[in-house]
């Protein structure tokens, strides 16, 4: 049976206890009592449990250095795992009334910027000291509990090859396997850290045989990050005599090539005159089940930034198949609208996903394409047409809860259009918004701190509407702020959030934005102007206010207060 798990992003450098979620512990040294006492993490997950198939975490007796940058003296210590706490025999101190930057590091033989993967890991305690892993605080102060909290993050890959199947040429019986390699692209290691995240490579990157540790026909064994060629050694073994060689074929070898902080699985065939490697499945390094000796993952993390419009498309409708709902997709910032278009696809298109199921984070990319044809380009509307090419129905992508667009600038025309169970948005950096972008949507309350224009009828439709934050808005256009329903007095009651906060003049165009013909929705409107308006606006008996937006148009409020007084 297959077991599904929503996988922790390898993320922050520092995490506290409190963000880890775990149950507290009280890390100790020996020594000075002014000593830096440490907890250690890896990926946010606690570090308790033994290294072995199910769990990379450090292991009792473990060892981990630790460095502080921002001292001359006192400035370097070893630290033990022991009784499930880090203890160190040669104690350093913080830096009272400077700050600190602490760089860690497993283990003992590497440093923090250097590392040579060994070649014997063929047991689960070699394969354990052949995961580097560093971490680092950046400048901190000293906390008032003097305890230095490390997430660390894996510097290399972790690939785990199963003999799934055995041709008949073996009578579909599993045969005695001897003398397994798996190929690292070289095995000196260097990294490099930058502003947008390690870069990781080798000296030279010649092959180099690893020794894997075994469970049955699974093979597990820590590689370089690198690419492959299609005709460079993956793997070696040996079967009744004969020597087997599996080459690197693979995309995910040669195309994406091997990424630093992943585990890849690959299932393998095996014939008498060829071995075929396949069904490879991505994932961050933290989790894995091995049900019957074979690998099973499901496929969160997808990096796309390789890959094909199809390629991605399978990549997502993959990991729709294997019950995952939250994914994480990396694309180039410039990526086209056809990669766009092949997410939406497997969402539509695979069996069984679920009306408001996807959390979708789409990372990289710049640029949402919009438009106005109902054409399916985005996740708006898209039209179904039969053999004789004549629209039978829409398309809607109901499925759609939530979307993460951090990197996102631009939001096209009715991208989101429809989306009627999309909750939420997230899209910090957006600048410009397209028209009726967010329309017939659920979402419930917004904020898009970079956005200048709002577009027309942004959120028409969008009865569900109760908050709204805009605090670079200089221009909103014609039906830029009509969201219906939740402003009906009948409906809902409730007053409605407005913060229109941005400095200077803000330009209406058209001649109406909060309203429908009769119905004028501002009496439900707590707004919250900046001061600088404050002579455009007229305060009554009642407590209501009217701002005057334009010499022809006004429109009075609920409330108007002001920031920046």
């Amino acid at each position: 049976m297959k077991k599904y798990h929503k996988y922790i992003a390898l993320a922050a450098l520092t995490c506290s206890l409190a963000a880890c979620e775990q149950e507290d512990f009280t890390p100790s040294v020996q020594g000075d009592a002014d000593a830096v006492k440490i907890t250690a993490t890896i990926g946010k997950l606690q570090t308790r449990v033994s290294y072995d198939e199910r769990n990379t975490t450090f292991d009792e007796n473990d060892q981990i250095k630790v460095v502080n940058k921002l001292r001359t003296s006192k400035n370097v210590a070893t630290y033990t795992l022991t009784d499930e706490e880090w203890n160190t025999a040669d104690p350093f101190v913080w830096n009272g009334a400077s700050k600190n930057e602490f760089e860690a590091w497993y283990p003992l033989t590497a440093s923090y910027t250097t590392f040579t993967i060994p070649t014997d890991q063929s047991s689960e305690q070699l394969l354990g000291a052949a995961d580097w892993m560093t971490a680092s605080s950046g400048e901190i102060d000293k906390p008032e509990n003097q305890t230095l909290n490390l997430d660390f993050q894996h510097q290399l890959s972790k690939v785990t090859v199963t003999i799934a199947d055995w041709n008949d040429e073996f009578g579909g019986t599993a045969q005695e396997v001897s003398t397994p390699k798996i190929y690292s692209k070289g095995t000196d290691i260097e990294v490099v850290y930058a502003t947008d995240g390690p870069n990781v490579t080798t000296s030279d990157g010649a092959l180099t045989a690893i020794t894997p540790s075994a469970v049955g026909h699974t093979y597990t064994a820590i590689v370089a990050p690198a690419k492959y060629a299609t005709t460079d050694k993956f793997m070696t073994f040996t079967v009744n005599g004969q020597e087997m060689t599996v080459l690197a074929t693979p995309s995910s070898l040669n195309e994406e090539g091997l990424q630093a902080g992943l585990h890849y699985l690959f299932d393998l065939k095996v014939g008498k005159d060829a071995v075929t490697l396949y069904s490879v499945k991505v994932t961050p390094w933290e989790e894995k089940e091995i049900d019957g000796g074979v690998a099973t993952e499901a496929l969160s993390s997808i990096n796309a930034t390789a890959m094909t419009p199809d390629k991605l498309n399978a990549a997502v409708a993959r990991a729709l198949e294997e019950g995952v709902t939250d994914i994480t997709v990396t694309l180039k910032p410039d990526a086209p609208a056809e990669m766009i278009t092949a997410i939406r696809r497997a969402i539509c298109d695979t069996d069984g996903v679920a009306d408001s199921s996807i959390h979708l984070t789409l990372k990289g990319v710049t640029t949402i394409p919009g438009t106005t044809n109902w054409d399916g380009v985005a996740f708006g509307p898209g039209d179904i047409y039969d053999e004789a090419g004549k629209i039978v129905d829409q398309e809607l992508v109901t499925q759609l809860a939530s979307i993460n667009l951090p990197d996102v600038t631009e939001i096209g025309a009715q991208a989101f259009y429809f989306c009627e169970n999309l909750v939420t948005v997230s899209a910090p950096k957006a600048q410009t918004i397209g028209a009726q972008a967010l329309g017939y949507t659920a979402l419930t309350s917004v904020e898009f701190p970079e956005l200048t224009t709002i577009p027309t009828d942004m959120f028409s439709g969008t009865w569900t509407l109760s908050s709204a934050k805009f605090p670079k808005v200089t221009t909103i256009e014609q039906g830029g702020l009509l969201v219906g329903a939740k402003f009906w007095p009948e409906n809902n009651p409730t007053p409605f959030p407005l913060e229109l906060t941005a400095e200077g003049d803000i330009t209406f165009n058209g001649s109406y934005h909060f309203n429908i013909a009769e119905r004028n929705y501002t009496g439900k409107v707590d707004l919250v102007l900046n001061i600088d308006k404050k002579d455009q606006v007229t305060f009554h008996d009642d407590g209501t206010a009217t701002w005057q937006v334009r010499d022809d148009l006004s429109y009075t409020f609920k409330s108007i207060t002001f920031v920046g007084e």
